[in-house]
Protein backbone atom coordinates (compact mmCIF):
# COMPACT_ATOMS: atom_id res chain seq x y z
CA UNK A 1 0.00 0.00 0.00
CA UNK A 2 1.30 3.45 -0.90
CA UNK A 3 1.48 6.33 1.56
CA UNK A 4 -1.33 8.87 1.35
CA UNK A 5 1.09 11.54 0.10
CA UNK A 6 2.78 9.25 -2.45
CA UNK A 7 3.20 10.42 -6.03
CA UNK A 8 2.10 8.00 -8.72
CA UNK A 9 3.22 8.65 -12.28
CA UNK A 10 1.12 6.97 -14.97
CA UNK A 11 2.52 6.87 -18.50
CA UNK A 12 0.47 5.88 -21.47
CA UNK A 13 -1.47 6.84 -24.55
CA UNK A 14 -5.12 7.91 -24.43
CA UNK A 15 -5.07 8.60 -20.67
CA UNK A 16 -7.02 11.85 -20.95
CA UNK A 17 -10.19 10.13 -22.07
CA UNK A 18 -13.25 11.66 -20.45
CA UNK A 19 -13.88 8.67 -18.20
CA UNK A 20 -10.33 8.91 -16.79
CA UNK A 21 -9.70 12.67 -16.76
CA UNK A 22 -11.07 13.34 -13.26
CA UNK A 23 -8.72 10.76 -11.74
CA UNK A 24 -5.55 12.77 -12.42
CA UNK A 25 -4.35 15.62 -10.22
CA UNK A 26 -1.92 16.87 -12.88
CA UNK A 27 -1.57 15.93 -16.54
CA UNK A 28 1.51 16.37 -18.69
CA UNK A 29 1.15 16.10 -22.44
CA UNK A 30 4.25 14.79 -24.20
CA UNK A 31 4.03 16.27 -27.68
CA UNK A 32 5.79 14.70 -30.63
CA UNK A 33 5.08 15.50 -34.27
CA UNK A 34 3.33 12.82 -36.31
CA UNK A 35 6.39 12.45 -38.53
CA UNK A 36 8.72 11.97 -35.55
CA UNK A 37 6.33 9.55 -33.84
CA UNK A 38 6.15 7.44 -36.99
CA UNK A 39 9.92 7.52 -37.51
CA UNK A 40 10.51 6.39 -33.93
CA UNK A 41 7.82 3.74 -34.20
CA UNK A 42 9.28 2.37 -37.41
CA UNK A 43 12.73 2.26 -35.84
CA UNK A 44 11.34 0.41 -32.83
CA UNK A 45 8.72 -1.85 -34.42
CA UNK A 46 9.75 -2.66 -38.01
CA UNK A 47 11.30 -6.04 -37.23
CA UNK A 48 8.60 -7.02 -34.74
CA UNK A 49 5.80 -6.16 -37.19
CA UNK A 50 7.21 -8.01 -40.18
CA UNK A 51 9.07 -5.30 -42.07
CA UNK A 52 8.88 -1.62 -42.89
CA UNK A 53 5.83 -1.81 -45.17
CA UNK A 54 3.82 -3.76 -42.58
CA UNK A 55 4.82 -1.26 -39.89
CA UNK A 56 3.93 1.73 -42.10
CA UNK A 57 0.60 0.12 -42.94
CA UNK A 58 -0.21 -0.42 -39.25
CA UNK A 59 0.70 3.16 -38.36
CA UNK A 60 -1.31 4.53 -41.27
CA UNK A 61 -4.43 2.44 -40.76
CA UNK A 62 -4.54 2.05 -37.01
CA UNK A 63 -2.32 4.32 -34.93
CA UNK A 64 -2.77 7.66 -36.71
CA UNK A 65 -6.57 7.29 -37.09
CA UNK A 66 -6.94 6.19 -33.45
CA UNK A 67 -4.90 9.14 -32.25
CA UNK A 68 -6.78 11.57 -34.51
CA UNK A 69 -10.06 10.38 -32.98
CA UNK A 70 -8.66 10.72 -29.44
CA UNK A 71 -7.32 14.19 -30.23
CA UNK A 72 -10.65 15.30 -31.68
CA UNK A 73 -12.76 13.92 -28.81
CA UNK A 74 -10.48 14.65 -25.85
CA UNK A 75 -8.18 17.54 -26.86
CA UNK A 76 -5.35 16.24 -24.66
CA UNK A 77 -3.00 19.12 -25.45
CA UNK A 78 -5.68 21.71 -24.70
CA UNK A 79 -6.67 20.03 -21.44
CA UNK A 80 -3.27 19.35 -19.90
CA UNK A 81 -1.44 21.24 -17.17
CA UNK A 82 1.90 21.28 -18.96
CA UNK A 83 3.46 20.24 -22.25
CA UNK A 84 6.78 18.56 -22.84
CA UNK A 85 7.83 18.83 -26.48
CA UNK A 86 9.82 15.71 -27.24
CA UNK A 87 10.71 15.93 -30.93
CA UNK A 88 14.37 16.51 -30.08
CA UNK A 89 15.33 13.96 -27.45
CA UNK A 90 18.53 15.88 -26.70
CA UNK A 91 16.61 19.12 -26.07
CA UNK A 92 13.05 18.55 -24.86
CA UNK A 93 11.29 21.67 -23.64
CA UNK A 94 8.73 22.17 -20.92
CA UNK A 95 5.81 24.60 -21.01
CA UNK A 96 3.66 25.06 -17.90
CA UNK A 97 0.27 26.16 -19.18
CA UNK A 98 -1.11 29.53 -18.14
CA UNK A 99 -4.12 28.85 -15.96
CA UNK A 100 -3.16 25.21 -15.44
CA UNK A 101 -2.46 23.81 -12.03
CA UNK A 102 1.29 24.17 -12.63
CA UNK A 103 1.25 27.63 -14.27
Amino acid sequence: MAAEDAILIVDGTFLQRHELRDHWDVTLFVRTSAAMAEARGLGRDTDRLGGEMAARDLYGKRYRPAYALYERLCDPEGNCDAIIDNDDLAKPWFDARVGGRLG
